[in-house]
């Protein structure tokens, strides 16, 4: 009885991790660069990503500094980041951009809460999808004569203990964004 579980262990945590990437970008009332690095402008006629034209630093818990390498992206930056869906107004300082973060009302916070939840259950079913995938496969080798039905079992056993932590995971990343959807 010999399985390796290594792909389902390793698409755990890239499950896992995509739940985080996913839950980075969401604003939760403190300023990250994550927000607007991915912002598209319209510079020299291409779309480019605002991180490829400019530096993103934090000033403080509410505001975002960005540092465009060239003068004249301000104004394409500028008006990319007024048209994106963040719902913020750059504040344009010379050569940089300043964007304040409004804080968070108790109704928008609710409305991010309930969507770290679907995307926790998006990541649940994409969890579950892998657990059948092995399990189909445990059993195909049961078929095929490569494992007794007491080796089926046990695998099974071992199979929803690592399903069961990739669940606790994923809980673990969404209690933490939403500690900090309560900041």
């Amino acid at each position: 009885m010999n399985y390796d579980f290594k792909p389902t262990e390793r698409r755990v945590q890239e499950i896992a991790e995509r739940l985080r990437r996913e839950l980075v970008g969401l604003r939760t009332g403190r300023a990250t660069p994550v927000l607007i690095e991915n912002v598209l402008v319209e510079y020299h006629g291409t779309k480019v990503v605002l991180k490829q034209l400019a530096a993103i630093q934090i000033e403080d818990a509410r505001t975002l500094r960005v540092q465009p390498w060239d003068p004249a992206s301000v104004l394409p930056i500028e008006k990319a980041l007024q048209s994106s869906d963040i719902g913020v107004q750059p504040v344009v300082d010379k050569e940089t951009i300043r964007i304040i973060l409004p804080e968070l009302t108790q109704e928008r916070r609710e409305q991010l809460t309930k969507l770290v939840h679907e995307k926790l259950e998006d990541m649940r079913v994409a969890l579950r999808q892998q657990r059948d995938i092995t399990w189909h496969d445990i059993q195909g080798k049961e078929r095929a004569k490569e494992l007794t039905a007491d080796d089926k079992y046990y695998l099974k056993d071992q199979l929803e203990r690592i399903a069961g932590e990739g669940n606790k995971l994923l809980e673990s990343i969404v209690a933490k964004k939403e500690a900090e959807l309560k900041f």
